[in-house]
């Protein structure tokens, strides 16, 4: 699918306040309603706009954001390895990225379960050289 300039815009604005209504929108980008409802369909259904809620990490005393670096045992199982993490409850993303780590998952889950997460969940699914995780002590314009 190919975006154009009022594509992006309405992103943009979305991306600011999701909660902001379509009429605004087409107010500010000078289309019409239904041409704003049309396009955040279309941007939804393609799989390149995804519209929620997020809480802030940070007001939240019984769960924890922990960010995970994971080193897959056999690296070329990286993509088939982060798609199964994906599914794992609290976790909130999983990147494969370059280098070391494999990946880097993002998890919201609450503080004393770390330990079954990384040995039951994320330990009975995949093989992995290495995991280390990094406790999010406060964080800044965050939000999960």
């Amino acid at each position: 699918m190919k975006l154009d300039q009022i594509d992006y815009k309405i992103i943009e604005i979305l991306s600011a306040d999701g909660r902001i209504q379509n009429n605004k929108i087409a107010e500010m980008l000078d289309v019409s309603n239904g041409t704003i409802k049309n396009r955040i369909n279309r941007l939804i259904e393609s799989g390149l706009l995804n519209v929620k809620g997020l809480m802030n990490p940070n007001v939240f005393t019984e769960k924890q954001l922990i960010f995970l670096l994971v080193e897959v045992a056999i690296n070329r199982d990286c993509e088939k390895a982060a798609e199964a993490i994906n599914q794992l409850e609290g976790v909130k993303s999983v990147c494969v990225v370059t280098g070391k780590p494999d990946l880097i998952v993002e998890v919201f889950i609450e503080t004393n379960k770390l330990i079954d997460f990384l040995r039951n969940d994320l330990g009975g699914l995949i093989s992995t050289t290495a995991i280390d995780s990094m406790i999010v002590l406060k964080s800044y314009s965050k939000w999960v």
